[in-house]
């Protein structure tokens, strides 16, 4: 009797086939005949990591291979170990260097798998199926594609970003960096509100006075002015911006002991608008040396992933460094016709400000102007309107949160992020719960590292690459030594805004040559800071 949880390898007239859970996973009677079409039909693009679900006997591979750009990859994922092992018993290896077949489950595997081949490799990912183990687990190879497409146009969303901004980013550093510290905010036990700055905001905003003592209330920056407005003073703000945009936000403040906790690459006199403790978050935008020796350092005690959107982030950090549960409110990811944000907010002010009898305060007009799209909300039979760019976060967030049961949804409008409701009587039942809660004591450090210090090396770095440069351009030789090669990389943040194709750094002398016009740069930023 045949048992259909153990995949069988069957002998037919042209070949093996895979019978699997009462399905055929072949052709009958020509198990490599569609495979072979399939690859044959698809018209393969350069820069492109290819993802073949279930490969199973490797029908169709080979062709694939042969017309495979050299700057292309294939993967072969199985998420199955039983048809793993089978296929690796039953059919003859492929040794290639542009294809890897991997058994893979989680997306953390897969991100691994794709860091290793080389993120900056492949411009975009595409799903090849050959064959029917492919429907046996489609959600989960979907899923996986999904996740391998998503790590990619991050990537590369990110490297505009950098090419923008980078330059900001590392001078802003600099300057934190001066007054950094290793200490992270303490919410004494309390039940933590992280509020955004959407409409639903304003349904929170009762209770939040209700129960003000016994929580600690982490605002995103644009939410700040909303809370101030309703005389609810956050504990803490949370912001990212490492520009001038959001310095509004924090103006009049200085009556109000508030914390910031910014990432080491924020706008500084941000800072300087806060009457409270300055933390740090780190954003690991992209690998460097100078993130590594601050981390190195003991300086880097809360670092997150690029997230794009403040609000995820702000859940995110919470998450990292607080204990106790978590409450969301403002953290809409949708918007209504002529309502997109809290009273009070930024947004909402400007629009006021502007407004006049001719020309009414109605946002409905920039809500429109985006390519909407409709989800089901949190409750039955309900819609909210988002965009892509938000539905994006939104579902971003929900994996986020998807994997802790401490996490609690204040409103029931906005988009469903997956978070339990909780309505008042079960929110005052879960602050009492943390009202036991005792403030953790935290062992001091034997040795604060200095700000200082940190800066006085890197300016010897920089210092010993333009030395190096020097070196050279005084040689009667054009081959660039690997000395040169060894102190760029040290710094290898003077760089990180190059336009250049990756990956960098690039052994050339025009190259070289703006690292050195920027670490000239960087070390008069620090200069100027000590």
């Amino acid at each position: 009797m045949v048992n259909d949880n153990y995949p069988l390898a069957i002998e037919t007239a042209r070949g093996l086939s895979i019978n699997y859970q009462g399905k055929s996973l072949y052709s009958k009677y020509n198990p490599s005949r569609t495979p072979v079409q399939i690859a044959e039909n698809t018209i393969l693009k350069n820069e492109t990591l290819y993802i073949i679900p279930s490969p199973l006997l490797l029908y169709g591979v080979d062709i694939l291979l042969e017309k495979l750009p050299v700057d292309s990859f294939i993967v072969g994922i199985e998420v199955d170990q039983k048809l793993m092992k089978l296929s690796l018993e039953s059919s003859n290896a492929i040794i290639h260097p542009y294809f890897k077949y991997a058994r893979l489950e989680t997306r953390e595997q897969l991100k691994s798998l794709i860091e290793d081949l080389g993120t900056w490799k492949y411009r975009r990912c595409e799903i090849v199926p050959l064959n029917s183990g492919y429907n046996l687990y489609q959600s989960e190879y979907d899923r996986l594609f999904q996740f391998a497409s998503f790590v990619l146009s991050t990537f590369w969303r990110n490297r505009l970003t950098i090419n923008k901004l980078g330059k900001l980013w590392i001078k802003n550093t600099f300057i934190n960096s001066k007054s950094i510290t290793t200490e992270i905010p303490d919410n004494e036990g309390k039940p933590v509100v992280v509020c955004g700055a959407g409409a639903s905001l304003e349904q929170s905003l009762s209770i939040l006075k209700k129960y003000r003592d016994n929580l600690y209330i982490m605002a995103v920056d644009t939410a700040l002015s909303s809370l101030v407005e309703s005389e609810i003073i956050p504990d803490l703000v949370f912001a990212l911006e490492a520009q001038f945009y959001n310095l509004g936000d924090f103006y009049n403040l200085s009556d109000h002991k508030i914390d910031l906790l910014t990432d080491i690459t924020g706008y500084p006199p941000v800072c300087r608008e806060i009457s409270g403790q300055v933390y740090n978050v780190f954003t690991d935008f992209f690998e460097n040396n100078l993130l590594k020796r601050l981390e190195d350092k003991g300086f880097v005690k809360i670092k997150i992933p690029p997230l794009g959107s403040v609000g995820v982030a702000a859940v995110a950090t919470a998450l990292q460094i607080f204990q106790s549960n978590i409450f969301l409110t403002g953290l809409d990811f949708s918007f209504i016709p002529g309502k997109s944000h809290s009273k009070g907010s930024p947004f909402s002010n400007s629009l006021l400000r502007s407004s006049n009898r001719m020309k009414p305060a109605d946002s409905y007009k920039i809500s429109i102007a985006r390519k909407i799209i409709s989800v089901p909300g949190k409750l039955p039979d309900t819609i909210v309107y988002t965009d892509h760019v938000l539905d994006t976060y939104a579902k971003l967030l929900n994996d986020i949160i998807s994997g802790t049961d401490r996490v609690y949804d204040l409103t029931q409008t906005g988009y469903p992020l997956g978070a339990t409701f909780t309505g008042e009587k079960l929110f005052s039942q879960l602050v009492k719960v943390n009202d036991q809660n005792t403030k953790e004591i935290k062992e001091a450090e034997n040795k604060i590292p200095s700000g200082v210090d940190f800066l006085l090396h890197e300016s010897e770095l920089l210092l010993n690459l333009i030395i190096e440069w020097e070196r050279f351009n005084e040689s009667d030789t054009d081959e660039i030594p690997e000395s040169l090669m060894n102190a760029l990389t040290k710094v290898d943040y003077v760089y990180v805004d190059f336009p250049d194709r990756l990956p960098h750094p690039i052994k050339d002398v025009s190259f070289i040559s703006r690292s050195v016009l920027s670490a000239r740069y960087y070390r008069e930023i620090i200069a100027q800071n000590l």
